[in-house]
């Protein structure tokens, strides 16, 4: 088991390895005696690895509260989070209790919310459960839900005591749910440097998982130790979402987090090698990778003029200017702030 440092103003660590849920009960001791555990799942979870879960902590001694709703970004919203309130003081949930997230990405951000916002702040720890979660949305204390009119609105920043990853929970996956993560880890190999964009472009990705996991979990670690709260270089790890989610708020979410960004990296990528800051060899091998994990490019119910529209109520706009990510090479990534109405002339 390999495990990472997080170096925020609240600092823990990331366990990585395999067969590791079994052992959860014992990990969370580690941290803190709490007296009851509220773990936060939905439906898909709980059917699939919920025993294991509440057998070790069971076995650990833990009073376990539960609380399931339906799989998808649809119970990402105010009307859950109520829920959760509720359930949670029904429960007797004190500050002296621990909040845990044992799923995906929506899991992880309702509990995490809940967490952060319930009696002004519940120690939680995130046991992520899908590729997506466990290479990007556990790691960093964003927690969120979304709005009718975006993705992401009403949220905060929030860290957990401990995050575990274990990488035998992926086997589970439908091969859409888990291709549709690999946007993500794309998104960190050209971030990153060509060693980790080179390995995904050589080997099968499940001969080389727990390497590809830990790899960008340690560039994450890396990137939020310096910048906690997103006022810096943690903005590069937004490549392709301001308009990857335009493309999921346009869908109704019918079209996924990891589809919405690989679409939104390839307009963005697209856009530098049409404005003559990304070498056109680099793009292709981007778009190879895409197409390896059977990503979409592109998204035909909107217009780029639509998706920009959408982009105006992003939460990286500032007055009448957006913060975009533009590629220059792998591991050549950097910040530009450009105006709403000029963001289409540059995309188009």
């Amino acid at each position: 088991m390999n495990s990472i440092a997080i170096q925020t103003g609240a600092p823990y660590q990331v366990l990585v390895g395999r067969d590791i849920l079994k052992n959860i009960g014992e990990e969370i001791k580690k941290i803190k005696p709490y007296r009851k555990v509220a773990f936060v799942t939905d439906d898909i979870v709980l059917r699939l690895h919920g025993k294991v879960l509440k057998k070790s902590l069971d076995a650990a001694g833990f009073n376990c509260e539960l609380f399931v709703f339906p799989n998808g970004e649809a119970s990402k919203c105010q009307k859950t989070l109520d829920r959760i309130y509720e359930y949670l003081t029904l429960c007797g949930i004190t500050r002296s209790d621990l909040i845990l997230a044992f799923g995906g990405g929506v899991v992880g951000d309702m509990a995490g919310f809940a967490a952060a916002t319930y009696l002004r702040g519940v120690d939680y720890i995130q046991i992520p459960t899908t590729l997506i979660a466990q290479t990007d949305s556990s790691v960093g204390g964003k927690t969120a839900i979304d709005t009718p009119l975006g993705k992401n609105l009403v949220g905060a920043f929030y860290q957990p005591k401990l995050v575990l990853c274990d990488v035998d929970l992926l086997s589970t996956l439908p091969d859409s749910v888990f291709n549709s993560a690999m946007a993500e880890v794309v998104k960190y190999a050209l971030l990153s440097d060509s060693d980790l964009f080179s390995l995904l472009e050589d080997k099968p990705i499940k001969d080389v998982l727990e390497d590809v996991v830990n790899r960008c979990i340690q560039i994450k670690a890396d990137v939020v130790s310096g910048d906690e709260f997103d006022k810096g270089n943690r903005m590069l790890l937004n490549l392709g979402h301001t308009l990857g989610h335009s493309v999921e708020n346009h869908s109704h979410y019918t079209v996924s987090h990891g589809e919405g960004v690989a679409i939104g990296m390839n307009i963005m990528l697209k856009a530098c090698v049409k404005n003559q800051l990304l070498d056109d060899a680099i793009y292709k091998r981007f778009l190879n990778l895409l197409a390896k994990f059977s990503l979409p490019t592109s998204y035909e119910k909107a217009s780029l003029k639509e998706l920009v529209d959408i982009a105006f109520h992003d939460k990286k706009r500032e007055d009448e200017s957006i913060s975009i990510i533009i590629c220059e090479g792998i591991g050549r990534c950097r910040g530009m702030k450009i105006k709403l109405d000029e963001l289409y002339d540059f995309i188009k």
